[in-house]
């Protein structure tokens, strides 16, 4: 019984420490300056203002589908409100509201009627970050417009808001070789690693972790340590990753996330494609 104490009172403290470091990064760690992105622990955060007189900073997360505004700061912007949805994510399923908000300014560019979800940070997510093609997404912010140089063209997938290519694109697949073998890692910068595994069925793992997502839910997840030769364009290496076991319907095998931006910077020309890589000098 002892034992049994000790353990939820450390989970407990363990649980605690991830959620008030999820408040620092919000609350005072995060020092946004002009249009830029700043990072903090290893994610890339950017100002954004609600009709020119409301501003947040939110997180850059190319996962996310839909963009995310802070619950505190809603009753101060003009919105309107839609119905609920139901979300997937690593820490399991769950209903998040939502709201049409009348406009939005992020990275030097005017949106009118976004679409958000209501949640506990804000965050940008793919329905903006890759709205209105050519944009080029890197460590040092976004960029509209076309590029005289694009880099180096991969191959690529996306996943589309609606039925079609004009709906807008929901998620990015980037080609990559795992041990020779053609992958398409879903390039979500919510996370922090430069490549994740993502296992469906058996437990892959002796390993047991705590994560938590963007929203401030946590849960357990279990891992595996793995190495595999990786290459993306004409960059080749050896790398070792975490391979997750799967609690949800997850879009892809293999997850690239922020860390990848201090490397390359993403280009995507339309909705479309083509998408080049840029080397970081």
């Amino acid at each position: 019984m002892k034992r049994v104490f000790l353990l939820v009172f450390t989970l407990s403290l363990i649980a605690l420490f991830l959620v008030r470091e999820r408040d620092v990064a919000e609350d005072s760690g995060v020092q946004v300056k002009g249009e830029e992105f700043q990072s903090y622990r290893g994610r890339y955060w950017a100002p954004i203002s609600f009709h020119g007189n409301v501003s947040d900073r939110a997180l850059v997360d190319t996962g996310a589908v839909y963009s995310s505004i802070k619950a505190k700061i809603l009753k101060d912007i003009e919105h309107r409100e839609l119905p609920p949805t139901e979300i997937s994510s690593v820490v399991g399923r769950y209903s998040l509201e939502v709201v049409k908000i009348k406009e939005i300014n992020f990275s030097g560019k005017r949106k009118e009627d976004p679409v958000f979800l209501v949640s506990s940070t804000s965050v940008i997510g793919a329905n903006l970050l890759f709205d209105n093609p050519p944009v080029t997404l890197g460590a040092e912010g976004v960029e509209w417009g076309d590029r005289l140089d694009e880099g180096t063209c991969v191959p690529f997938k996306m996943d589309y808001l609606g039925s079609g290519a004009e709906s807008g694109i929901s998620a990015l697949y980037i080609g990559l070789k795992i041990n020779g073998n053609l992958e398409y890692a879903l390039l979500d910068t919510g996370g922090r690693d430069y490549l994740t595994g993502i296992k469906d069925g058996a437990n892959p793992a002796s390993r047991v972790t705590l994560i938590m997502n963007s929203d401030g839910r946590i849960s357990f997840a279990t891992y595996s340590n793995e190495s595999a030769d990786l290459t993306i364009g004409s960059e080749s290496r050896s790398v070792r990753y975490r391979s997750y076991k799967s609690g949800f319907n997850s879009r892809a095998k293999y997850v690239i996330g922020a860390k990848f931006l201090e490397e390359f910077s993403v280009h995507v020309r339309s909705n479309v494609g083509p998408v080049c890589l840029i080397k970081n000098p």
